[in-house]
């Protein structure tokens, strides 16, 4: 596949007070064989953190490289704990690449 995306996610900081944690979520694609999407506004990528989703417009691979990575989205969040004090997070992606990968999820 000559587009895919993956998601990290790090934890910053945790409230033990306000019983939180503040996260950074990062989506990254990957490229290969000389895939690029540069139209304007850019292809729409999905991002979904603890069921909330915010959607954005977006390009990769503006050098138009062989291959390589992208960042293509980075967003912070504070994330409220169950109140046991634990928390699963989770988080999801979805981008339409605009090239032949066609729509790819993490």
């Amino acid at each position: 596949m000559p587009v895919s995306i993956s998601i990290n996610i790090s934890e910053n900081s945790y409230s033990t007070t306000n019983n939180t944690s503040n996260v950074t979520v990062q989506v990254t694609a990957s490229y290969t064989g000389g895939s690029y999407n540069q139209t304007s506004p850019g292809p729409e990528l999905t991002v979904t953190v603890d069921g909330n989703s915010s959607t954005s417009h977006v390009g990769f691979n503006a050098g138009k490289n062989t291959s390589g990575t992208d960042v293509i989205y980075t967003g912070t969040y504070t994330i409220a704990h169950d109140s046991d004090g634990t928390k699963t997070l989770y988080c999801s992606a979805s981008y339409d690449t605009g090239v032949s990968s066609g729509t790819v999820t993490a």
